[in-house]
């Protein structure tokens, strides 16, 4: 699946209310900040608001290995007491 890269180019200042909200959604709040979203039709509909405002690219996700997580090393009770 496809996510889409969301920069905020403009000021929302001066528009209407509706449309700073859209931008909030987004995750946006400063100029020239950048989010990623996933590529669906809730994210479209909201770029397709406020388009004057944004710049979008699409971004193609590749097959990256999964990272392992860490297991948390355990202290035994001697090694506290020492």
């Amino acid at each position: 699946m496809s996510q889409l890269k969301i920069t905020l180019k403009r000021s929302p200042i001066g528009h209407n209310e509706t449309q700073k909200r859209t931008v909030r959604a987004l995750g946006l709040r400063r100029l020239n900040q950048t989010v990623i979203q996933p590529d669906n039709p809730s994210i479209r509909g909201m770029i397709a608001r406020i388009p004057h405002l944004l710049q979008v690219e699409v971004i193609q996700e590749t097959a990256q290995p999964k990272r392992s997580r860490r297991t948390r090393k355990t202290v035994s009770q001697e090694e506290v007491t020492a």
